[in-house]
């Protein structure tokens, strides 16, 4: 008995375009979920950053009699960039950045010794930190006891009244 091959049958155009239809909508589905997910991991690794530059900060300060580092630079041998490629901003209240501690409010500093944060993905801040410029940025607030966005910091000093 002799064999015939059986034909082979390819896709129609029409299914070609339902096929790169359905991907397109997927896609313009899913890149928004994806950047959201970006935004929060560069978040996270700030936040991660903060607190090892704060670890170092606190051994600066035992090996000191607890005075605080004048700049990370004496703390870390080389600049460390959040991110968002900008570099972490370091205001000591007792060295030379004296008097530009950022406040959330009148006057009232978010940290007594110094301020440690990243501006963000914006690169742009504020010493008041509820500014619009400032609602970004990734902060250390209450002398280390809240780190994160400035603009859930600000909402957490004020439930907690800190």
């Amino acid at each position: 008995m002799i064999r015939t091959p059986l034909k082979v049958r390819g896709f129609t155009l029409i299914e070609m375009m339902l096929v790169l239809t359905i991907i397109a909508l997927l896609v313009t589905m899913l890149g928004p979920v994806v950047t959201q997910a970006r935004h929060k991991a560069r978040v996270t690794i700030a936040i991660t950053d903060i607190r090892s530059l704060m670890q170092l900060i606190t051994i600066y300060e035992d090996d000191h009699r607890g005075i605080a580092p004048t700049n990370l630079m004496s703390v870390i041998d080389r600049e460390v960039l959040d991110p968002w490629n900008g570099p972490y901003v370091y205001n000591n209240a007792r060295g030379p950045n004296i008097g530009k501690l950022r406040y959330y409010d009148a006057g009232t500093p978010l940290n007594s010794v110094y301020d440690l944060f990243s501006e963000g993905p914006n690169h742009e801040s504020d010493p008041w930190v509820a500014s619009e410029s400032s609602l970004d940025d990734v902060l250390r607030a209450a002398d280390g006891r809240i780190i994160g966005k400035a603009s859930d910091a600000i909402k957490t000093i004020s439930a907690a009244g800190l």
